[in-house]
C-alpha cells in the first residue's frame, strides 16, 4: 500500500514486474477519509495506537530533540537528512 513519498519523488513503477510476481499495489490520499470519514479515521488511530502501546508496531524513530528545537528538526526533515521520524520531546 502506497500512503506518500516522503522522499518528495514519486516512484515508477513496471507493471510487468507486478505481474510476473503476481502482486498489486494500491494507493489512498489519507487526507480524503479525514475529511469524509472521520469517525472511522479516529477508530483507526486508535487501533494504530494500541498496537503500538502493545508493542507490535514499532516506527522508526531518526531524532528525539527537545521541542525548542522543532526548527532544527524541520530542516532535517525538508533537506531529507532523516530517514525515520523527528520526535519532539518535553521535559
Amino acid at each position: 500500500m502506497v500512503v506518500g513519498f516522503a522522499s518528495g519523488q514519486i516512484p515508477q513503477i513496471k507493471a510487468n514486474y507486478l505481474l510476473v510476481k503476481n502482486i498489486e499495489i494500491s494507493g489512498l490520499q489519507w487526507s480524503d477519509y479525514r475529511d469524509r470519514q472521520p469517525e472511522r479515521v479516529g477508530a483507526v488511530q486508535h487501533k494504530l495506537n494500541e498496537l503500538h502501546g502493545a508493542g507490535l508496531i514499532k516506527p522508526r524513530i531518526a531524532l528525539r530533540m527537545p521541542v525548542e528545537s522543532a526548527v532544527r528538526g524541520l530542516l532535517a526533515v525538508d533537506e531529507r537528512s532523516v530517514t525515520g521520524r523527528v520526535v519532539l520531546t518535553f521535559d
